[in-house]
């Protein structure tokens, strides 16, 4: 259910629409299995957590994973910002994650040829001046998830190996941009 609240803009609400809706096909291809052990980190948690601080039962894999499909979907269909890593996103900053592990931008900077900073919030180490990576699509992203697909690293596992080889890309250039994002690895 999506309330629309008398302050909210239009955009707003259709970007968060498409955004759940995402959630919804992505239910579609994993089940409740993999929705509940969200569902209960979201409850252990009082909300997403922060990277390093999880409570005990947590899933802050398939939560990262999950939003990720969500602002995909969200900024694709509905023009989320917060879907488009080159956005200014909370307060105007530009950031590529929430809570320190919630990849942002994820599948825009698969599919886009847009060229951008990105580095890992908890490690500044990991990082990429130019990520360089594009030509990946949504069916492809849907392709690659299944009841086993339970976070970043296996998305990016499965999408590698299904579709890598339909892309311009460099095997080197994807992984790069994977273990930037994968913020558990």
């Amino acid at each position: 259910m999506n309330q629309y609240s008398i302050s909210e803009t239009a955009q707003s609400y259709i970007s968060t629409s498409y955004h759940e809706l995402g959630h919804a096909s992505h239910y579609t291809n994993v089940g409740e299995t993999y929705w509940m052990d969200y569902r209960d980190h979201i409850v252990f948690n009082g909300g997403y957590g922060s990277f390093g601080n999880f409570n005990f039962g947590s899933s802050p894999g398939k939560v990262a994973l999950g939003q990720a499909v969500g602002n995909y979907i969200g900024y694709r269909y509905g023009s989320a910002i917060s879907g488009s890593p080159g956005a200014p996103l909370y307060g105007g900053e530009i950031n590529h994650f929430r809570q320190n592990f919630i990849p942002v931008g994820l599948m825009w900077d698969l599919e886009d040829s847009q060229q951008d900073y990105v580095q890992d919030p908890n490690n500044s180490l990991i990082f990429l001046t130019n990520e360089n990576v594009f030509g990946f699509t949504s069916e492809q992203y849907f392709d690659a998830l299944n009841v086993t697909i339970v976070d970043i690293e296996l998305f990016g596992q499965r999408l590698k190996q299904l579709h890598l080889n339909n892309t311009p890309n460099s095997g080197n250039d994807y992984d790069n941009l994977l273990e930037v994002y994968d913020v558990f690895n």
